[in-house]
C-alpha cells in the first residue's frame, strides 16, 4: 500500500496498513528535524518520518514585493511584514484605519492571476505515490477569519464582528471571493491529480472557539460552505485545520457534505466526519 492508497483508505473509513501521517510544521520545527535527521531539505524530513501527504500550491508570479531597507516587505495581501527570529510577523495592518465599506471595496485586493497554475501538473508529477492536498506551505491556505485578522488586526476585527458587522462582512466577502477564484483555477489546473482540499482558519483558543457559535454561523459558515461546495464539485475530500481547541459539533453535517478530516493543533486530535 503506497501513501496515497493509505490515506484514501483511511478517509473511506476502511482499515489501512498503518495510520497515515501528515506533517505541516512551522520553520523552527522543520529546522530542528533537519538537524536531527542530518538532512538539508523538508522533503528528506517527510520521507524520514513516513509522511503520506504532500502539499500542492501555485508559485507566486505577481508584482514584485516592495522591500524596505530594514528587510521588511509588503506581501501580496498588502500586509507589511518583518522577520523576527524564524517567523514573519506583521508590522502594519493595511485595513486598520478603514472606517467604511466603501474604503474596504476600494482597497487593492490581490488578483488570482498572480499565480502560476501551469506549473501545478509538474508539481503533482513529483509525488505520484502520495496523497496530494491543496494547501499553501506558508500562511495563506484558503480561509477567511485568519486573513481578516491579518489585514485588520485581531482586536479591531473582533470589535467589527460585534460593533461594525457590515465592515466585517465586507472584508470576509472580499477574502472569500479571492480564495474561491484562486481555488477554482487550481482545481481546474490539477484535474484529478489531487485528493484533498485544505481550509485552514485558526478558530480556536486553548479552551474553545475564538468567537461564539452564533457569530461563526453568521460570519464564517456561509464562506465555509462555499469552499466545501467547490471542493465537492471537483471530487476532493476536505481537510479543515485550526490551531486551538476546536469543537464544531454545532454545525450541521450538511455544512461538511463529503467526508472531512478535521484537525486541531493545540490539543492534537483528528477525526473523520461522514454525512
Amino acid at each position: 500500500m503506497n501513501s496515497r492508497e493509505r490515506v484514501l483508505t483511511a478517509v473511506a473509513l476502511e482499515q489501512p496498513d498503518r495510520v497515515p501521517v501528515d506533517l505541516w510544521a512551522l520553520p523552527p520545527v522543520t529546522f530542528q528535524l533537519q538537524d536531527h535527521f542530518r538532512v538539508e531539505k523538508d522533503e528528506a524530513v517527510w520521507k524520514a518520518l513516513g509522511v503520506d501527504l504532500r502539499s500542492v500550491w501555485p508559485d507566486y508570479i505577481g508584482p514584485e514585493h516592495k522591500v524596505f531597507p530594514d528587510g521588511s516587505w509588503i506581501d501580496w495581501w498588502g500586509i507589511h511584514k518583518k522577520m523576527m527570529g524564524p517567523f514573519d510577523e506583521i508590522v502594519d495592518y493595511p485595513l486598520a484605519g478603514f472606517n467604511s465599506v466603501e474604503e474596504i471595496e476600494q482597497y487593492s485586493w490581490p488578483d488570482p492571476a498572480w499565480f502560476d497554475y501551469q506549473g501545478l501538473q509538474r508539481k503533482c508529477d513529483q509525488f505520484d505515490d502520495y496523497a496530494l492536498v491543496i494547501r499553501d506551505p506558508g500562511p495563506y491556505t484558503p480561509c477567511v477569519l485568519r486573513v481578516a485578522m491579518y489585514l485588520r488586526s485581531m482586536d479591531r476585527f473582533m470589535l467589527d464582528l460585534a460593533l461594525n458587522p457590515e465592515i466585517a462582512q465586507a472584508i470576509l466577502k472580499r477574502i472569500a471571493q479571492f480564495y474561491l477564484e484562486l481555488s477554482r483555477r487550481i482545481l481546474e489546473s490539477v484535474g484529478d491529480r489531487t485528493d484533498i482540499f485544505c481550509i485552514a482558519d485558526d478558530m480556536g483558543t486553548q479552551d474553545g472557539l475564538l468567537i461564539s457559535p452564533d457569530m461563526f454561523e453568521e460570519f464564517i459558515e456561509p464562506h465555509l460552505r462555499e469552499f466545501i461546495g467547490l471542493a465537492k464539485e471537483h471530487a476532493q475530500h476536505v481537510m479543515y485545520h485550526s490551531c486551538g481547541r476546536l469543537n464544531l459539533s454545532f454545525l450541521s453535517l450538511s455544512t461538511w457534505g463529503s467526508r472531512s478530516l478535521i484537525r486541531s493543533r493545540c490539543r492534537p486530535r483528528a477525526w473523520i466526519q461522514q454525512s
